[in-house]
């Protein structure tokens, strides 16, 4: 009796542990996306940072792909800047991340005037933000596109949290 309760205990476990892995494969491929997503977030930060330092410097679109060429498309940064609602989609967006042949170098400000939604308030009425100087401008903006990054990585780790919950209990 002791012997068949043991082999029930055990092949529930064994069960149990399928049925994981199972729900964990079908997580994968969500998570490698928020994994993606995160990494994408990290280095449009550090962009916005090497831009911020080096304001009112040109800067090379050549640089820029560099730094994207291993990780993933420009076109991917885009997709996931527009969902956390720091880019707006336009032609002149479009236009300016493509850097072809006839774009050499692009200003800090052109850059930021392309990734940031309010950057022209912040950068023609600096006392509307309660700065007196544009390097007091742009750190705000720096700290704008921080914390609007940080949000958006949060409320899609909070949701993959709960679609995993969700699908532990069913």
């Amino acid at each position: 009796m002791r012997l068949c309760k043991s082999m029930v205990s055990t092949h529930s476990a064994v069960k149990m542990n399928i049925i994981q892995k199972e729900d964990s494969a079908l997580f994968e491929p969500h998570l490698l996306c928020l994994q993606s997503v995160h990494h994408r977030f990290n280095d449009a930060l550090a962009i916005c940072a090497f831009i911020v330092r080096n304001w009112p410097e040109p800067i090379s679109g050549k640089f820029i792909l560099k730094q994207f060429e291993d990780e993933f498309s420009i076109a991917g940064l885009i997709d996931c800047l527009i969902k956390a609602k720091i880019l707006k989609r336009n032609e002149y967006l479009e236009s300016l991340l493509e850097f072809d042949d006839r774009v050499e170098e692009l200003t800090a400000f052109d850059i930021f005037r392309a990734v940031t939604i309010e950057v022209d308030q912040i950068l023609l009425k600096p006392t509307q933000c309660r700065t007196e100087s544009k390097y007091a401008a742009r750190n705000l903006m720096a700290q704008q596109i921080t914390m609007r990054i940080n949000d958006f990585i949060q409320e899609e780790l909070s949701q993959y949290h709960l679609f995993s919950l969700v699908n532990m209990h069913k």
